[in-house]
């Protein structure tokens, strides 16, 4: 490699042949590789996403795509939502979903195709993009070729929400385009460039990156310098975006910019990571990523809990990140070097560095521990190294009078066909959720994610064989889920949905003190999961008959003035499992009744069963000035505290432990606010009482031992 740019004035005059072997190729090789999903149905988040979510049905619903959230309200059936969710905000990707919809209905064949159509695009500018740093056009192609076959991407591709991915990909590469060109800065260029990487902030949040990309790049290219006149035309491109990205985003987000508080540990463990558990479990999702850049034979939809465990120390995968970061490090010490190829590795590697900083769970953990839909972009900084890499090699073989030089040829020939069809065959595997979780399952069975999800679909396919009363169909779905559900408790009992749906499946095979069990450990891991509630009302035949709750209407509308029948309606909602209903009945008995405890009670009740957090703390705490002695009113309350105010939590959770110490509720209440605020043996005397009083077999028995197993860990 001789240079690190290519002056205009050496390049030769562009031609079609030119064209086909530069751009063309690479967006044809990714439409071919795509096309392996185009038969594709709607998978894993696709479905709450995009077939669920009635915003996308309408382009007149564009203003709610802009200013809400990622998942407001992303299916009809179920509206209730969780505000404990990961904060994202991407609104021109939901309105892609929408101009899909518009033109296909709910066919999933055009959403793919844009998929597949909008990857060719990115491999095709990435050429362009690739040419602009490296020295020759073989190593863009090279570069280029390599992108649009990895298999690392096929989440992005063949999974539709990955497409937020595809979109950003795009916005970046056309901004560090116009940025990067060999003529004097311009306002009109700049202006263009700002409102690519503002496309690219409203298709997902890791395009935040770009300014310290931007930086990398100009110093790649040795453009700093052109731009010196013009600082303020500078700043004021990669500061323009933020300036009008965050504010929308913080309207949207009701006033939040990231997630208040922690999210799921099953799919990032690294929450509940202190220490030196944070540098091992940071270096573990390096480590996958170096595995399934390099090596992409076993590749997985979710690398949670399990997968990554922060707490066993030092693992393979440790090591494997840990070599990665040893190898990133030395790689960047080449930045300043006037060796040609040493310095285009170590620009490459800053490129990784500032494009991967945000997902790598190093300085502030993301919603998931690793995903292989992330890789999407900071793999551009892979393939333009392998890109540098080859060609060099090739060259200097060739320089050398080497046959060599057309054995790297064909060595790389082998490895985008290798790479290719492994890529065609996760695509496949993307086609629906049944087939790719029994694949993952079988990959990556330490994913408790990926066992409850596989498990969860079994019984969702058992219950339609049963109701197409295919009896050989619902008994082998229906051992899947068992053996996959069981898979996952044997992992970790702390799962909501893996006991939930367990109990389902328990119900299914006709035991049903099994399934009670079940579900009720469900319910009392997750007391806001009306689903669970009306499984258990459904099942132990105690739900309101229709005959009651129709003379409680009635009750209702014979005495519109009185709080009494609406408490009690509200009560037998609650109890159903119809939380909706439950929250309008309770509220008008609030407001009929304001100084009644009980009531009041109910009311904040009906809001914590549809996961209206905030309202319910201050209703609730209004109760407990009514109706301080109620042990019911201060369990809800602990449990509502525990993250905004362990102090208040840990109050309340003793005095609903002084008040009702053998209800199950209070007493993990009482210990798990213990351990929040450090008074670890305290909590674990709390857990040991506990679990002496659950009986063998019991699933709340292992799921209170798995606790103390964790507190015990020094």
């Amino acid at each position: 490699m001789s240079r690190v740019r290519t002056s205009p004035d050496a390049e030769p005059a562009p031609d079609r042949r030119a064209f086909v072997l530069g751009p063309g190729l690479p967006f044809v090789v990714a439409l071919i590789w795509g096309a392996a999903s185009l038969g594709n149905q709607f998978t894993y988040d696709d479905r709450p996403v995009v077939l669920d979510n009635p915003r996308i049905r309408s382009l007149s619903n564009l203003n709610t795509i802009w200013l809400t959230d990622y998942w407001e309200q992303t299916s009809s059936s179920d509206p209730v939502l969780d505000p404990r969710r990961d904060r994202l905000y991407r609104p021109l990707t939901l309105t892609t979903f929408a101009l899909n919809f518009t033109l296909s209905g709910a066919n999933p064949f055009g959403y793919h195709l844009t998929n597949v159509v909008l990857h060719a695009l990115v491999c095709a500018m990435l050429f362009y993009l690739a040419r602009r740093l490296l020295a020759s056009a073989a190593a863009a192609t090279a570069a280029a070729l390599l992108f649009a076959v990895h298999p690392v991407h096929s989440e992005a591709v063949a999974g539709l929400v990955g497409r937020a991915e595809l979109l950003a990909a795009l916005g970046l590469i056309g901004g560090l385009l116009l940025l990067l060109a060999d003529r004097p800065p311009r306002p009109l260029r700049a202006l263009a460039a700002a409102g690519c990487f503002l496309a690219a902030l409203f298709s997902k949040e890791s395009a935040v990156c770009y300014p310290l990309v931007t930086i990398v790049m100009l110093a790649w290219v040795g453009r700093l310098r052109a731009w010196r006149d013009s600082w303020l035309l500078l700043g004021a491109t990669l500061a323009a975006p933020l300036l009008i990205y965050l504010p929308v985003r913080y309207a949207a987000l009701d006033g939040q910019l990231i997630r208040a508080g922690a999210v799921n540990v099953i799919l990032n463990p690294l929450f509940e990571a202190h220490g030196v558990e944070r540098i091992w479990g940071a270096l573990a999702v390096l480590g996958h990523y170096a595995r399934v850049l390099t090596v992409p034979i076993h590749l997985c939809a979710d690398y949670g809990l399990a997968v990554i465990d922060p707490r066993a120390g030092v693992t393979p995968m440790v090591l494997v990140g840990a070599a990665a970061a040893a190898g990133l490090v030395v790689a960047l010490t080449g930045v300043a070097s006037h060796r040609p190829l040493r310095r285009t590795l170590g620009l490459c590697a800053a490129l990784f560095v500032a494009s991967y900083l945000l997902i790598s769970n190093t300085f502030l953990l993301i919603g998931v521990a690793a995903a292989e839909r992330l890789m999407y972009w900071p793999s551009v900084a892979v393939c333009l190294a392998c890109g540098a890499l080859f060609a060099a090699l090739r060259e200097r073989r060739a320089a050398a009078g080497s046959v060599s030089g057309d054995l790297w040829r064909v060595l790389g020939v082998g490895v985008l066909v290798v790479f290719g069809v492994r890529g065609v065959l996760r695509n496949l595997e993307w086609h629906d959720n049944a087939t790719l979780f029994n694949v993952d399952r079988q990959t990556c069975p330490a994913s408790a994610h990926i066992q409850v999800a596989a498990g969860s679909t079994e019984v969702y396919l058992a219950v339609d064989a049963l109701r197409r009363r295919s009896q050989a169909e619902f008994e082998t779905h229906l051992r899947a889920a068992e053996e996959a559900l069981d898979a996952a408790l044997s992992i970790t009992t702390r799962i909501p949905r893996a006991l939930r749906e367990r109990g389902h499946a328990y119900w299914l095979a006709g035991d049903l003190d099994s399934a009670a069990r079940y579900l009720m450990a469900a319910l009392a891991l997750d007391p806001t999961d009306h689903l669970t509630r009306s499984y258990l009302a459904r099942l132990e035949r105690q739900s309101v008959p229709t005959q009651q709750l129709d003379a409680l209407q009635q009750a209702v509308t014979t005495r519109p003035s009185d709080a009494e029948p609406r408490v009690e309606l509200a009560a037998a909602l609650l109890h159903a499992g119809r939380v909706r209903e439950a929250l309008v009945a309770a509220e008008e008995a609030a407001r009929l009744a304001p100084q009644d405890a009980t009531a009041v009670r109910t009311y904040g009740e009906a809001l914590l069963a549809n996961l209206r957090f905030d309202e319910a703390t201050d209703v609730l705490r209004r109760a407990a000035d009514l109706a301080p002695d109620d042990w019911r009113i201060h369990a809800n309350l602990a449990r509502l505290l525990s993250h905004s105010d362990p102090q208040s939590a840990l109050r309340h959770a003793r005095r609903a432990y002084e008040l009702a110490p053998g209800d199950f509720q209070v007493r993990t209440n009482y210990g798990e606010a213990l351990a929040l605020v450090g008074r670890k043996e305290e909590a674990l005397r709390v857990f040991r009482e506990l679990v002496d009083t659950l009986p063998p077999g019991d699933p709340l028995r292992t799921a209170v031992a798995e606790r103390i197993a964790d507190l015990s860990r020094p």
